[in-house]
């Protein structure tokens, strides 16, 4: 289960989504102003090399946005609103 969440309201209800993130009940897309900004997921949606510490995580991140039905940000422009 996907839960979309607004950043005031997932600062309010952070301990109950952490805990059904960590659960495997749901994941959790955080928004501000009605678009995505971050996301709770579990640990096993990770691959492997996001766990360690000097791991690749750009990698880590862009695997998982491969997943989505959107594609990523370029994280190396600067955002329009700057």
């Amino acid at each position: 289960m996907v839960i979309k969440v607004a950043v005031a309201d997932a600062k309010k209800r952070f301990s109950e989504l952490l805990g059904r993130v960590a659960f495997g009940d749901a994941r959790v897309i955080i928004t501000r102003r009605g678009k995505p900004i971050a996301a709770l997921v579990p640990l096993s949606d990770l691959p492997p090399s996001a766990l360690e510490e000097d791991g690749d995580w750009l990698y880590a991140i862009q695997s998982l946005a491969a997943e989505t039905t959107e594609p990523p940000a370029d994280l190396h422009q600067p955002s329009e609103e700057a």
